[in-house]
């Protein structure tokens, strides 16, 4: 589960559709834009991405950091650990 400060920068990252880099545990990084977020009924936590070919389910405990790449004036860089 991730902290409630991280969260709402995902939520803000979703609603304003940032596009994104994905750095995940194993290293494997995904970039796209923030469309989403939910919650299974295991209570497994998600963010939708739209990798431009599909939208991918990353759950968020698996995300280690989230980069802006496109520049706005909500963050840069957010730490997931």
């Amino acid at each position: 589960m991730i902290n409630c400060d991280v969260h709402d920068i995902v939520e803000v990252a979703c609603v304003y559709k940032i596009k994104v880099e994905l750095s995940l545990s194993g290293g494997k990084q995904i970039i796209g834009v923030a469309t989403d977020t939910k919650v299974t009924d295991e209570k497994r936590e998600y963010m939708v991405i739209n990798s431009g070919k599909q939208l991918v389910d990353i759950e968020m405990d698996s995300i280690n950091k989230m980069k802006a790449v496109e520049v706005n004036p909500h963050f840069d860089e957010v730490e997931f650990t």
